[in-house]
């Protein structure tokens, strides 16, 4: 799922200051020189020091990523008993045969017949991804979207934003594919077993059996819905942040610097959920062929390709087949996100008050 994504406001302005968010900042600098200059006034209270601080471009790239770790793996440890129950309810068979009836049955089945424990089944690698992933992101987008805008489109941000966000998932497609599929291998083939089986076993086993076409199965699904996802994430976010802030932040008088402070904060924790919301609205189905196409068996595979898949899934409970499962995702997205860029922000502050 998408990880942290900030909303890069204004990354097209090569001599332009750090703005609001560390992705502004560090796009900013991309397109300047190795340094710049982080000013106290040009933003919110949480996203910076109260004074300026000259920074190179690697120290910010630095902090961006320690931030992107912390928010991500925080990210992951909140959503992933949810992320579980979806891909549980997503992958099981026709409903007529479906061995949950829904999200909580699914959630009690589970933990009886495996504990606590079965719900994490297969976290190592997911939670290595969300916090390597959010940091990774935030270069990437960054770098993306200067280019956009700078070399194709000629500074209209809109449509950077959207072609960075693309790319940006196509990206996160290829590095990111291996790690989907042992989570949705471990959390659904070893469902019903208190066997052991380590990540690095299921790694194997799906490299011993099929090769690397194994381990990239599902790739196309996961790029469209990485690719449309990233598009429908920012623009959110972006959109939610711009209205909360200039309506309860910059239109209120009389603030003082904590009630500033905080309701930044609030209005960071309202777009991000708010953000990851509509991720999942935007890209549900999609997530489904793909999770149904990683869990499917390597010898001898019900689904041939990504249309077959598609096909199959529509005859067994029309449209509905598509969108199983979405109710624990849509109840993990706003808090998991919120606490992601919560968690980032103010690791972010941190690290600019004491570095």
């Amino acid at each position: 799922m998408p990880v942290i994504r900030d909303s890069a406001i204004g990354a097209h302005s090569a001599a332009r200051q750090a703005t609001r968010t560390s992705l502004d900042q560090l796009s900013s600098m991309t397109a300047a020189t190795a340094s710049a200059t982080a000013t106290a006034a040009d933003m919110p209270e949480n996203d910076v020091v109260a004074t300026s601080v000259e920074q190179s471009l690697a120290i910010v790239t630095a902090k961006n990523f320690v931030s992107g770790i912390v928010g991500g793996g925080c990210e992951a440890v909140v959503g992933y008993p949810l992320e579980t129950v979806k891909a549980r309810m997503q992958t099981q068979r026709s409903s007529s045969s479906a061995a949950f009836s829904g999200p909580i049955d699914c959630l009690q089945k589970s933990i009886k017949e495996g504990g606590v424990s079965s719900l994490y089944r297969g976290a190592s690698p997911q939670i290595f991804r969300s916090a390597v992933g959010a940091s990774v992101l935030f270069g990437l987008m960054g770098q993306y979207r200067y280019f956009f805008n700078k070399f194709v489109f000629d500074d209209k941000p809109q449509a950077a934003l959207v072609a960075a966000g693309m790319a940006t998932g196509l990206t996160e497609a290829v590095l990111y594919t291996p790690f989907e599929i042992i989570k949705i291998r471990m959390q659904t083939q070893y469902s019903q077993t208190r066997t052991r089986v380590s990540n690095w076993q299921c790694a194997r086993d799906v490299f011993n059996q099929s090769g690397l076409r194994g381990i990239y199965r599902g790739f196309v699904p996961m790029a469209k819905r990485e690719m449309v996802g990233n598009t429908a994430y920012f623009m959110s976010y972006e959109t939610s942040k711009h209205y909360l802030h200039q309506k309860f932040i910059d239109d209120v008088p009389g603030l003082s610097p904590e009630q500033k402070s905080l309701r930044s904060y609030q209005a960071i924790a309202v777009s991000g959920g708010y953000a990851g919301f509509m991720y999942w609205l935007a890209v549900f189905p999609i997530d489904t062929v793909k999770s149904v196409m990683q869990a499917d068996h390597l010898h001898n595979p019900r689904y041939s390709g990504v249309l077959d898949c598609c096909q199959k899934l529509f005859r067994e409970d029309g449209i509905a087949r598509f969108y199983r499962g979405i109710s624990p995702t849509l109840v993990r997205a706003f808090p998991a996100n919120a606490v992601t860029f919560v968690a980032f922000e103010s690791c972010l502050k941190f690290l600019n008050q004491h570095f």
